[in-house]
Formats: structure tokens, C-alpha cells, sequence
């Protein structure tokens, strides 16, 4: 694709409606030929996915809506999805199939004869061994849990603190957790916060180094919603992708001519030397090059391999881009894959949503983008460079969804808080994400912070590491790791005793801790136990599917002579005290408080703990009987179940 010059920023909107000014809750649905620019007040009664400013623009709206709108009811039981193995001819063939005219059904397609000629001709599951994968350079492009902020300077050295911060976040998968603790700092805070994030994946670190250029280089929050579209769009408008042409690729090109000019340099120093004989070995130079921006109180230094640089800088430059109409095919290779092992996979995912969460995640995956439901996504135009690899590809994950790293109760409240429709999360994603965005926009100029971005492999455990930040006394006052512990157990002891040495000593600061969120943990040991696991069962005994309290539940309270209340929440002690007792028993499978020991530290208490509660996300019934529905509803749909155990660690 041909670089398109891009006009002067200045007095220009930057938002991602059709003419570019920015979303507001209050968004009118009627896009039947263009966006209504009225406010919304109207919720669709039907869906409670959108909103309508007048009962006239709902009614010209309905010939495109309705058939999501009966798609996100709630439908009875004998409505819900189900698998089918189905015998075309004498080739059976693994895939889904959905049963047709059924309301809340997201529709897959019958295989074709060509499918059904490539894929069946071997029957029981060797057939996935003859069906290419497709996938081996997907990932999650987002992090995997909910932002925390892990100074809590309240409960721990206080806000009246005014000493220097020093900030390491090992496993940066995206910048959500930064945002969120520098956000916690108030613009009274006299002291330096040093901040060291290093991703040792180089694609994600590249989304990050992009998404925090924009923070600190544009200016009056205009980067705002490029910023959300970066991390969670597979398209953008070209009109917005401006503000990266004209604030972010100069500084790249420019750090990348400096790469170079060190390249030919040292090629003349060795050809120098080797005409003059001199044999002499000199230390190897480091041929990290640095970017340092400065705005405002902030510094940011940025340090890269030279070939990142390249990367980088190619990943930017419009010149290199493909067409809108190529990536598009890209990832709906990934997405829509007709392999029959993620066909079954895709219809797994779906048949466990609620119909409403079918619709917006239908409509996510069909569009990329992330915007409010009933938004207009036709004018994202420019693939996200960030989502695609020059030779690996569409990057994304063909069932990763924005939802993943979200707890959902929280974006209910926050659906409450804006007035955006109920069922709408999604939408409320993006509202969320897009106040995340702008707060730490503007907060991150107010405050006195160094920011240090590295991607070096395995610069976690080298002694170049340790020679940079160990001291006998530590150097960090909070360490938190996030992907490098949460899936990786077996790194687990590695990454204690490689970065325990290097957090603070009590007489230091009392407070200093390295945290880390394990969200497989208990699943790890499961199978080391005998019988039911309650959590498994709880949601089999809510609504049936689709909400709708089976007889079986209703008779398992009276066996137990309970009221329906009594009986949950009995149940919900259950899983507490259970998850408990795996935790106990993923401690001692893998060593938990030796490997600590070994380095120097301490795991706390869950009583002790002061960034997070042990268990962050467990579940407290309370309210009505509907109310209490709801919020099994919003817990056991959400990618965060309750079993994810926090850690604290610190220095003995």
C-alpha cells in the first residue's frame, strides 16, 4: 500500500466515528444510511445491546437489527446449541453444526464437498492429524488478567509518601497494570518513580513501545482511542493512524539511521584493523541503540537490538502495509479456520456465552474492531501493523476475545455507571479502556517518573541483568511478573531466585514485595484429588445454560431440606474451602515456599497481603434472589472464576 500523506494534526478529531470525533456513551444505534448524531435514551427492550435516541430511529434501524436482537433473547432450554458428529455419505467428519432457525444460535456453516473430500476421508480423531494447523505463530496479544495496581501506596508506605519508587514488571504483556499503578500516584508525590518494563516477547513489547510513544508524545488525550483500537483492533481509519505517522515513526527512523550509521561504522573499524594487523581483542559493545523522550516530568528511555528497530520501523511506515482487503483475508483464515479441530473449539467457546455475549463476540470477530455494539466500523480502513508479522502472519489467536482479561462484574458496573446498555460489554470495554487511556495520558506528565522499556532475551536471568540491578540491599520496591509465572510453573522457582536478590530488604523499605497473579495454579493439581470439583459443578447447576434453574438444582436443595439460597450458597463454601485445599496441596507439588526460601524471601499470609486479596476475584453472594442470580451469572461467565491466587512475597 502506498504511503498516503496525512494533513496537518492540528485542530483535528481524532475519534472513531465515521467523521472521526470521539464515541460517547450516548450513542444512537440508527446507522441505517448514516450515524444519528443524537443522544441515545432508548434501550432496545428486546437485546439490551443498544440504544435509540426516539422510537423513530429505532424503527428505522429494526430491518438491521432484528436479527440480532431475537439472536441475544434468552431462549427456553430446548433451545440450546448442541454438538453433532453428523455422517455425510461414508466420510464422517469432526465439526459443529448448529441446529438452524433456533433464536440465540450463532450459525456455522455444513462443510462444503470440498471440506468433506480434504477432511473425511479418515474417520475417529486421526483425521486432526491430516488437517494443517495454522496457528503456530498465534498468541494473546493482551494480557490474560484484570490491571492492578501494585504500589497500594495507602495501604502500605502511605499517601504522604514522598521517598523515590523503584517499579520492575517482568512479563509486560500489555501496559494495563503500568496504567493503573502510576495512576494510583497522586500528582502531590515529590519523589522520582523509576519504572523498568521488559517483555521478552518482541511482538508484544513493539505494541507496548507504540501505545506508550503516543501517551507521552501527543498531546490533549487525541491518541486516546487510537491507543484502545491499537490493543484490541485489527483495523483502524487512516485518518487516525496520523497521529503515529506524524508524532512516532520520525523518532523510530530517526533512531534506526543511528543503527546503521553504528553498523558501518564498526565494519570500517574492522577493516581498518585488519589492514593494520593489529589482532588485539577489544570487549564486545553492546549494540542496544536507546530512544530517549522527554514531555513534561516524564522521561522515557527505550532500548533495543538493532534488528528490532528494524522491525519496528518497517512495522510503521504505510509504505509497507498491505491492503485492507489482504489482511482481511489474513484473519479470517485464523478466525473462521475450517480445520475441524477449531471448528469444534470455536463452537465450545460460543455454546458457552450467554446469547447477548454471542452476538457482540459475533460481531467482534466479524469486524475486528472494538466499538460499541451498533457502532459503524465500514470506515477502518488500515490494517492494526501491530496485529500482523511480515512473515508470520495474523497474529491474534483464533478464540482470544477483549473480554479475556476483564472481570465481567466489574464492566456490568460500569455498563450501570455510563448508561450503556446492560448486555452491551463490549461496548463497555471500550469506554472503560478508552478513561484508562486518557487518565494516564494526561496523569503521566504530572509526575516525576523515569520509565525504562527493554525486550533483551532472557535479561531476566543474565548476569548482565543482575550486574545492572543487584545490590546488596535490593534495588526494587515492588517487582510484579505477570505471563512469567501465571501459566509457567516450571519457571516458577527460576524466576524467584533470579529476582528475589533484587527486591528491597525490610530495613529499606518495609513494604517492598514481588507479586504475581497465578491464575492456573489449582488447575495444576486437580487431578491429584479424588472426586467432583465443585467449581466444575456450580455453573452446571446454575440456570441451565442459558439461565434457567434446571429441576435438578431445585431438587438438590430439597434433598439437602434448603431454601434455593441456602443451598448456593452452601455450595459456594464448598468451592472456597476446596480451592483452598488444592492451593495447599500446588504449594507443596512444587515447592512453593522452598524455591522462596532459596532466595531470600517470604511468602505472606493471605492475611499479610496488601496489593491484592489472596483470592481476588472469589465470589460474595449478597442482595435478592435475582440479584444473587446475576451475579453467578457475571462471575462464571467471565474468564476470572474465583480460583486465581494472588501472591506477596518479600525479602526475610
Amino acid at each position: 500500500m502506498a504511503g498516503v500523506p496525512c494533513p496537518p494534526t492540528t485542530n483535528r478529531a481524532f475519534g472513531s466515528a465515521p467523521n472521526g470525533t470521539m464515541l460517547v456513551p450516548e450513542l444512537c444505534a440508527n446507522g441505517s444510511q448514516v450515524a444519528c448524531p443524537k443522544p441515545a435514551l432508548e434501550i432496545c427492550e428486546g437485546c439490551l445491546l443498544v440504544k435509540y435516541c426516539s422510537k423513530e430511529c429505532q424503527k428505522n434501524d429494526w430491518a438491521m437489527h432484528k436479527r440480532d436482537c431475537r439472536k441475544a433473547c434468552i431462549i427456553a432450554e430446548k433451545d440450546c446449541p448442541y454438538f453433532e458428529s453428523p455422517d455425510y455419505g461414508k466420510k464422517p467428519v469432526l465439526v459443529s453444526v448448529f441446529r438452524e432457525n433456533a433464536r440465540g444460535q450463532i450459525y456455522e456453516d455444513k462443510p462444503t464437498e470440498a471440506e468433506i473430500a480434504e477432511y473425511g476421508t479418515v474417520k475417529g480423531q486421526e483425521i486432526l492429524k491430516l488437517v494443517p494447523d495454522g496457528l503456530e505463530n498465534t498468541k494473546h496479544l493482551w494480557g490474560k488478567t484484570p490491571a492492578f495496581d501494585i504500589l497500594k501506596l495507602s495501604t502500605n508506605e502511605g499517601v504522604d509518601y514522598d521517598q523515590d519508587l523503584k517499579l520492575y514488571f517482568g512479563g509486560a504483556d500489555d501496559l494495563r497494570h503500568l496504567m493503573a499503578t502510576i495512576l494510583s500516584v497522586s500528582e502531590t508525590y515529590k519523589g522520582q518513580l523509576s519504572v523498568i518494563v521488559n517483555e521478552l516477547d518482541v511482538d508484544l513489547q513493539i505494541r507496548n513501545l507504540i501505545i506508550i510513544l503516543l501517551a507521552t508524545l501527543v498531546p490533549d488525550g487525541k491518541a486516546t482511542e487510537l491507543i484502545t483500537h491499537l490493543w484490541y483492533s485489527a483495523s483502524i481509519p487512516s485518518e487516525m493512524y496520523c497521529l503515529v505517522t506524524e508524532y512516532v515513526l520520525p523518532r523510530v527512523k530517526m533512531v534506526w539511521e543511528e543503527c546503521k550509521k553504528a553498523a558501518r561504522e564498526r565494519k570500517e573499524a574492522r577493516s581498518q584493523a585488519k589492514e593494520e594487523n593489529k589482532t588485539e581483542k577489544k570487549p564486545a559493545e553492546s549494540s542496544i541503540r536507546r530512544m530517549v523522550v522527554e514531555s513534561g516530568t516524564t522521561r522515557l528511555a527505550i532500548g533495543l537490538e538493532p534488528q528490532h528497530w528494524l522491525q519496528l520501523y518497517i512495522m510503521l511506515d504505510r509504505n509497507n502495509f498491505q491492503s485492507i482487503q489482504l489482511a482481511r483475508q489474513k484473519r479470517q483464515n485464523i478466525i473462521f479456520s475450517i480445520n475441524p479441530n477449531h471448528k469444534k473449539k470455536r463452537f465450545e467457546f460460543f455454546a458457552a456465552l450467554p446469547p447477548w455475549q454471542r452476538v457482540t463476540e459475533e460481531r467482534y470477530r466479524q469486524t475486528g474492531v472494538l466499538l460499541p455494539y451498533g457502532a459503524s466500523a465500514g470506515h477502518f480502513d488500515l490494517p492494526n501493523p501491530t496485529f500482523y508479522h511480515r512473515s508470520k502472519g495474523f497474529l491474534l489467536d483464533h478464540l482470544a476475545s477483549p473480554l479475556d482479561n476483564q472481570d465481567l462484574p466489574r464492566l456490568h458496573q460500569t455498563c450501570h455507571r455510563l448508561g450503556i446498555p446492560p448486555n452491551d460489554l463490549h461496548g463497555a470495554l471500550f469506554f472503560e479502556s478508552k478513561a484508562l487511556v486518557k487518565s494516564f495520558c494526561s496523569h503521566l506528565k504530572k509526575i516525576n517518573s523515569n520509565l525504562v522499556f527493554s525486550s533483551e532475551p532472557g535479561s531476566v536471568f543474565s548476569a548482565r541483568f543482575k550486574a545492572l540491578y543487584a545490590s546488596p540491599k535490593g534495588q526494587f520496591d515492588r517487582i510484579f511478573l505477570s505471563d512469567l509465572v501465571g501459566d509457567f510453573n516450571h519457571l516458577l522457582s527460576s524466576a524467584l531466585t533470579a529476582l528475589g536478590p533484587l527486591l528491597k530488604t525490610p530495613d529499606e523499605n518495609p513494604h517492598a514485595v514481588l507479586a504475581a497473579l497465578l491464575t492456573k495454579a489449582t488447575n495444576n493439581v486437580v487431578d491429584d484429588f479424588p472426586g467432583k470439583r465443585y467449581r466444575d459443578t456450580l455453573p452446571k447447576l446454575m440456570p441451565y445454560k442459558w439461565y434457567r434453574y434446571s429441576g435438578l438444582a431445585n431438587v438438590t436443595a430439597l434433598k439437602n431440606k434448603m431454601s434455593f439460597a441456602e443451598w448456593r450458597q452452601d455450595l459456594l463454601d464448598h468451592m472456597e474451602i476446596q480451592e483452598e485445599m488444592y492451593w495447599d496441596m500446588y504449594v507443596h507439588a512444587y515447592g512453593l515456599e522452598a524455591a522462596a526460601a532459596r532466595a531470600g524471601l517470604v511468602m505472606r499470609e493471605e492475611d499479610e497481603m496488601k496489593i491484592a486479596p489472596a483470592w481476588p476475584f472469589r465470589l460474595t453472594l449478597a442482595g435478592l434472589s435475582f440479584q444473587m442470580e446475576l451475579q453467578l451469572l457475571q462471575r462464571f461467565t467471565s474468564s476470572m472464576k474465583g480460583s486465581e491466587r494472588f501472591v506477596e512475597f518479600r525479602r526475610n
